[in-house]
């Protein structure tokens, strides 16, 4: 029998890994934190819906969660009911693109109470949680991770160990400073070529396949190509995470990113809840 499941954050990303998890057998307990809708239909397909997130945990083995930053993911874990509701014996893993030194602060407050804790960003986009082919970039204890490999087998492909408790964060941010560097240059050689007279669909055909490649312009080419941005990843998150980047680097020479960051922050602000392909209007004339 699978092991009683809380998983809190039905977002973007959120939602369709706990409906793999819901589909592999475990049971999953949830609570409506602003999305009722994806919270009913989580229910549809089996979940308990609980009243509160103390609820939700409240005699759960596994722990996943998956919030939009630091102080979500502070308020969540150093909020004194939710922290005497999990059980000693659960394991909590961290999903949230947060900093090294949020992570630390959740970590050590969990193992001072004798729970067990993985830091445990994703890489791989909606796409990825929906087909269940992510990649978790996990930190802490080794033996922890093999404990529940299983799980995080339903919705990756690829599960990677780099390190203690805080790496996981660390290397999801300098992730998510390429995954910036390489969206801004992939929109302004699009916009190169579309000026020259190149048709788009030839420019992606050339570039997919030859030195300039990308998954970043592999994935978001569709977006760029349409015009299209209302679904994906949110520019306003991978802003946010190109700014952990930067703080996690300070006294390093980041000014590539620092460069990506001052064309990002360019975006009018009424599109920043746009996927970050947007950025690629900036550029372009048609």
């Amino acid at each position: 029998m699978k092991p009683q499941t809380a998983f809190i954050g039905l977002g973007a990303m959120g939602f369709p890994m706990a409906c793999r998890l819901l589909e592999a057998g475990y049971p999953v307990k949830t609570a409506v934190h602003h999305n009722t809708e994806k919270a009913n239909l989580l229910k549809e397909k089996g979940a308990v819906i609980a009243s509160d997130f103390s609820e939700a945990v409240k005699g759960a083995k596994l722990i996943f969660s998956i919030v939009p930053a630091d102080e979500a993911m502070k308020a969540l874990y150093l909020n004194d009911g939710i922290l005497a509701s999990i059980d000693t014996d659960a394991i909590v893993i961290e999903m949230t693109s947060a900093s090294m030194a949020a992570m630390k602060e959740v970590g050590q407050t969990l193992q001072e109470r004798k729970i067990r804790v993985l830091d445990s960003p994703v890489s791989g986009g909606i796409s990825g949680a929906k087909d269940g082919t992510l990649t978790f970039i996990v930190g802490g204890d080794a033996a922890v991770l093999d404990e529940v490999r299983p799980a995080l087998e339903c919705m990756a492909s690829r599960i990677i160990h780099v390190g203690p408790l805080g790496a996981g964060k660390g290397m999801k941010a300098a992730n998510q400073m390429l995954v910036g560097i390489h969206m801004a240059a992939a929109a302004q050689a699009l916009a190169l070529a579309e000026a020259v007279g190149i048709d788009p669909d030839a420019f992606y055909q050339v570039i997919s396949t030859s030195s300039g490649a990308s998954k970043v312009l592999e994935n978001k080419y569709p977006l760029m190509k349409n015009h299209r941005f209302d679904q994906g990843f949110q520019l306003q998150l991978l802003v946010k995470d190109m700014h952990i980047a930067l703080a996690q680097g300070e006294g390093l020479d980041l000014s590539m990113l620092q460069q990506a960051m001052t064309l990002f922050e360019q975006v009018p602000a009424e599109l920043a809840q746009k996927d970050f392909a947007v950025i690629s209007e900036l550029f372009r004339k048609g």
